[in-house]
């Protein structure tokens, strides 16, 4: 009789365990593979305008001649586009594999004047056109 009772004590032990176990499966991310093109406001491509997922170091690629991009990411990501001349963007991932990306330009005046002045002297047939001597 000791020997039953010992063995439904065990088993009910590790029942148990297993029971708290079974809650801490986390549901798995889907990754996908987003395709995309960057262009600017007119409609034309931007070869080699960088495409990064925020918050990692290795996951970026740059856009080919044409413009066009892929990379693997998880719904939720936020990706990062920027491309010299133009404002960064920045889109979360949803269920879409294929984005449209339109960069616009991005001015900034300085406000510096560039003057550029020539010492050198005149000679030959320009000089006597222009200056007459």
């Amino acid at each position: 009789m000791k020997n039953i009772i010992s063995i439904i004590t065990i088993a009910i032990f590790f029942l148990g365990f297993n029971a708290f176990a079974q809650n801490k499966v986390k549901p798995t991310t889907r990754v996908a593979l987003i395709t995309g093109i960057v262009t600017d406001e007119y409609g034309m491509s931007l070869p080699g305008a960088n495409v990064r997922i925020l918050g990692t170091n290795s996951t970026y690629v740059q856009t080919d001649i044409d413009g066009q991009f892929s990379l693997s990411a998880k719904e939720g990501d936020k990706v990062e586009i920027s491309y010299i001349g133009f404002r960064t963007e920045v889109y979360t991932i949803t269920t879409n594999v294929a984005y449209k990306i339109t960069l616009k330009e991005e001015f900034q005046d300085t406000g510096l004047v560039v003057y550029a002045k020539y010492s050198g002297r005149l000679r030959g047939v320009a000089a006597y056109y222009m200056f007459g001597y």
